[in-house]
């Protein structure tokens, strides 16, 4: 636990419909909140007299009103840790969650459906609460190398505070922050849109990307109305993958309801891949023009279909557009090195798994915020053995 005078509350089962779902509370105020909203249906029950083990049957209220009938149960002899049984639906855990969190505690990472794990310190439990949700191995092994080496490199931190004057708190804390947003991307995964003219290959490109027919394909433009989305991982990293349907110029009443859902989500974009036909030498000659109508995202162009190209358009589009990277959907010429620029552009590529990292967005604006009071705060933390 990341300070002793925190209550938490976990959903041990995982969200969705159910028949029963489970919660902890774990901390020192465990007994007094659920005693707050449990009233138990004998009137000679009583949760704070009840022995370790022992499940009482009543209901859960909060303001006056009846929320669930529950079963609780005390786990420890303390009463630092309280289990409350009620029905799984999604809208009756909520409601239980939230009665509690009003009253001071406090739901566990990712919305409160983490499990009570074993956790000594803040980061740790943070690190233990982020495997409940991680998306992929390369996720995993960084949190289960965080809960090591972040706590060591903050306490390095305030040992060269110590030892010498003349070191800025901030200073010496805030290389921590050199791979956070990279940390983000890996732990909440990257919207990564395709765009671009019709029949430009985006479809078939989405597809061998995926590494199934999870799009339609036609050789006749139109054929994407609406945008579908697929998840990968580029080395290690989550991604989610969308097709989108084709800039027309002059389109119809439904060409122009794709491009609206297409622009809706340009505009939640990560990063844009705009796909044009390499042949194309009119799609090619409005690059710039297309580029204007992606939003603020980063964008990456993408020249499709050098199948088809013969060698003096090859040699010409090299030179034109050195750094747009050349692929075949079809043959899956060049989807290596686009796969590369995906890398780069996530920050996978340069990412390091193992050197210490704030990952978590609260510390990290902490540690951010001007002025020395707030690390100064957060080294306090340390000395106390909660981080």
């Amino acid at each position: 636990m990341s300070n002793p005078s925190e209550t938490l509350v976990h959903v041990l089962t995982p969200a969705g419909r159910g028949a029963i779902a489970l919660l902890r509370l774990s901390g020192p105020r465990a007994l007094e909140l659920t005693g707050a909203c449990f009233r138990p249906r004998r009137a000679s029950a009583n949760l704070h007299d009840a022995a370790t083990g022992r499940l009482l049957y009543g209901d859960w209220v909060d303001d006056g009103e009846g929320v669930d009938d529950v079963l609780v149960c005390r786990i420890d002899e303390a009463g630092f840790e309280v289990e409350v049984s009620c029905h799984g639906g999604p809208v009756v855990v909520r409601r239980v969650v939230a009665s509690l969190t009003r009253r001071g505690a406090i739901a566990s990472a990712g919305g409160g459906t983490s499990p009570a794990w074993p956790a000594s310190t803040r980061i740790e439990r943070l690190a233990l609460d982020g495997l409940c949700a991680a998306k992929t191995e390369r996720a995993v092994r960084f949190l289960l190398a965080q809960r090591a080496v972040l706590p060591r490199a903050l306490k390095g931190a305030l040992r060269r505070i110590r030892e010498a004057d003349d070191i800025d708190a901030g200073e010496a804390i805030r290389p921590l922050l050199a791979q956070t947003d990279a940390a983000r991307r890996l732990l909440e995964g990257q919207s990564v849109v395709l765009a671009g003219p019709p029949n430009a290959g985006k479809s078939t490109l989405f597809n061998a990307l995926v590494g199934r027919e999870a799009a339609l394909t036609s050789p006749h433009p139109g054929t994407t109305l609406d945008w579908i989305e697929a998840e990968i991982e580029v080395a290690g990293f989550p991604v989610t993958l969308v097709d989108t349907a084709g800039f027309f110029d002059a389109p119809t009443a439904l060409d122009a309801e794709g491009i609206r859902r297409t622009e809706e989500r340009l505009r939640a974009a990560d990063l844009v891949l705009l796909v044009v036909d390499g042949a194309d030498q009119r799609r090619v000659a409005q690059l710039d023009e297309l580029s204007v109508r992606l939003g603020g995202a980063p964008v990456e162009v993408v020249l499709n279909k050098c199948d088809t190209w013969n060698a003096p358009r090859l040699s010409d589009l090299d030179v034109r557009f050195e750094q747009a990277t050349k692929v075949s959907a079809v043959t899956g010429e060049g989807l290596d090195r686009l796969i590369a620029v995906l890398s780069r552009r996530l920050g996978a590529a340069q990412f390091d798994e193992t050197a210490p990292t704030v990952f978590d967005a609260t510390l990290a604006e902490q540690m951010r915020k001007p002025g020395t009071a707030p690390v100064e705060a957060l080294l306090d933390e340390v000395r106390r053995g909660f981080i």
